[in-house]
């Protein structure tokens, strides 16, 4: 009994961080900047969608935990990169010639 509550354990956390390929989209559009609404489109098929039903589906998604937390992930390396040229920036002198 023990081992299959440690395998239960072990594929509930695996599960966490599984998205669908649609998924996945959104967070790659929303990570690009993005709207909800467009990112929505880009990955779903939405034609037949008003735009207020589009809009209601964009957030739902966009507060789903595994896809907010895909997001965060993929923005990280560039949210760094900002960081660092900014700190390179405020280190530069443009006062002189």
């Amino acid at each position: 009994m023990v081992r299959q509550a440690s395998s239960k354990a072990a594929w509930a956390k695996q599960d966490v961080m599984v998205l669908t390929a649609k998924q996945e989209a959104f967070a790659a559009a929303c990570a690009k900047g993005e709207t909800a609404s467009i990112a929505y489109r880009e990955a779903y098929d939405a034609s037949n969608m008003s735009a207020a039903a589009l809009h209601v589906a964009a957030c739902r998604l966009s507060r789903n935990p595994k896809v907010a937390l895909r997001v965060d992930e993929l923005c990280k390396p560039a949210v760094k990169a900002a960081h660092l040229e900014h700190g390179l920036a405020a280190r530069v002198d443009v006062s002189k010639p």
